[in-house]
């Protein structure tokens, strides 16, 4: 708090952020600060002798340094000397209560400012005017009971985010046993339930989506059938949708095969609720298709060449009328050619797959390079009589770093459920599905042909 007061006096270009104070009230503290991570230049991370030891204050330097870079990020050692410091914080240039040596830190902050910094006269002049306020302000903490302080300084860590330039107390929840706990778990946010904060679920998503598609790596998905996802008719899924219809994520996806006695089970159990069969089929005719299309028309665009196109053309050629006539009342693909060459390479372009599994669901699983997101389903429900609701989106989803152990085991689970349970590949009918979609709406990219016919027509 001290630093945020004081630091915008001397540098007016910096907007400090301090998460105990700047995080309103009922904000997912966890997503805030990745967003004011993002956005910052700099990092100070304030270290006291009463938080050095704390877990969390390892786990702020780490999301610190791999968002803003050591180089940028200084820890402020309060009341504390440098040979009490331990890695990781030992790893960043630190700043002690010192004026020449947070003169250092105010001229790198500024140089963060880049064209909108001072001049090193102004900057000096300012400084001088502005330090003896900083330190009256910081012995007058250092002469109280630190222990009593709270959030301030000694409680939990600041990183200072400054115009670009940051602080940061990541101190939310109140209960350190807890918070702790949650960090040697690898849990990196608990959402209430998809139901009640299903808002800041599919932000984090989205998120993690977005990352994934930056940096071309995979996506595993596992569910009934992902409704928030893939039903064409819903405005939520539109947005995250957007980064996994890109052909640089490599994307699974298993959904509960409707054939099976589960899926019949399950339909029963939940009644009117919510229609089980029609969802998983709908995924499968709409809602993967709609993907496929925008992959499809992605790759075109993208392709140097005409090499690809000519894919799209050969793969428009196979199934016809068999794979053109289902629809939620006749989806029967039992008689489809689903292992035809030209739909396999066309799949293996746009790096999809999609699975039928016929056990019992168990979860919601969400696999990302840098988080994992899962949500047990049950069957009971406490507010009904007789059979009961078979439920989803009502108990917490949790989010693991992708170094939890637990994100290891959710990995094993979807990867036993992918290679060895009894599945059904629906990837080419997905596929075939996507190209029809392209000739229905007549797209201008992947189906001139049709366009031309429409415009005209």
């Amino acid at each position: 708090m001290v630093f945020r007061d004081w630091l915008p006096s001397v540098i007016q270009e910096i907007t400090p952020f301090v998460s105990s104070e700047d995080i309103d009230k009922g904000d997912r503290w966890n997503i805030v600060i990745a967003k004011e991570l993002e956005n910052s230049a700099f990092g100070i991370l304030c270290v006291t002798k009463e938080n050095i030891s704390a877990p969390w204050l390892m786990f702020e330097a780490g999301a610190l340094s791999k968002t803003v870079g050591k180089s940028s990020v200084s820890p402020f050692l309060f009341d504390i000397q440098r040979s009490e410091v331990d890695e990781p914080i030992l790893q960043f240039q630190s700043t002690i209560f010192e004026k020449n040596d947070i003169k250092k830190l105010v001229k790198t902050l500024n140089e963060a400012c880049g064209k909108n910094s001072l001049s090193e006269e102004r900057l000096m002049k300012a400084f001088d005017v502005w330090y003896p306020t900083l330190e009256a302000n910081l012995n007058a903490v250092k002469s109280q009971d630190v222990s009593a302080i709270g959030s301030s300084i000694s409680a939990s860590p600041v990183f200072q985010s400054l115009n670009g330039s940051f602080t940061a107390d990541l101190s939310p929840p109140k209960s350190e046993t807890l918070r702790d706990d949650c960090i040697k778990s690898g849990i990196q946010a608990i959402f209430p339930s998809r139901e009640e904060d299903g808002k800041a679920f599919h932000e984090e998503v989205y998120r993690s989506a977005v990352k994934s598609k930056e940096t071309s790596t995979k996506v595993d998905l596992l569910g009934i059938a992902l409704q928030f996802l893939f039903d064409t008719k819903a405005e939520i899924n539109v947005r995250i949708k957007e980064p996994l219809a890109s052909p640089n994520i490599e994307l699974k996806i298993l959904l509960l095969d409707y054939t099976s006695e589960s899926a019949d089970q399950r339909d029963k159990i939940e009644q009117e609720e919510t229609k089980t069969l029609q969802n998983i089929k709908n995924a499968i005719l709409r809602g993967i298709p709609a993907l496929v299309h925008q992959r499809i028309c992605e790759r075109i665009e993208n392709s140097k060449n005409d090499s690809f196109k000519d894919q799209v053309k050969s793969a428009k050629k196979v199934g016809g009328a068999a794979f053109n006539n289902l629809n939620l009342n006749n989806l029967d693909f039992s008689n489809l050619d689903l292992k035809n060459p030209v739909l396999d390479k066309l799949a293996k372009e746009l790096k999809l797959q999609v699975r039928l599994y016929d056990h019992d669901p168990t979860m919601l699983l969400m696999r990302f390079n840098d988080s994992l997101f899962v949500e047990q389903y049950h069957f009971g429900n406490p507010d009904s009589d007789g059979y009961a609701h078979c439920i989803g989106k009502r108990v917490p989803v949790l989010q693991f770093t992708n170094t939890a152990k637990a994100y290891r085991y959710l990995s094993a689970h979807f990867d036993f459920v992918w290679n060895k349970s009894k599945t059904k590949d629906v990837t080419n009918l997905v596929v075939q599905r996507g190209l029809l979609k392209c000739r229905q709406i007549g797209c201008a990219i992947c189906d001139p042909v049709g366009y031309i016919q429409q415009t005209s027509g």
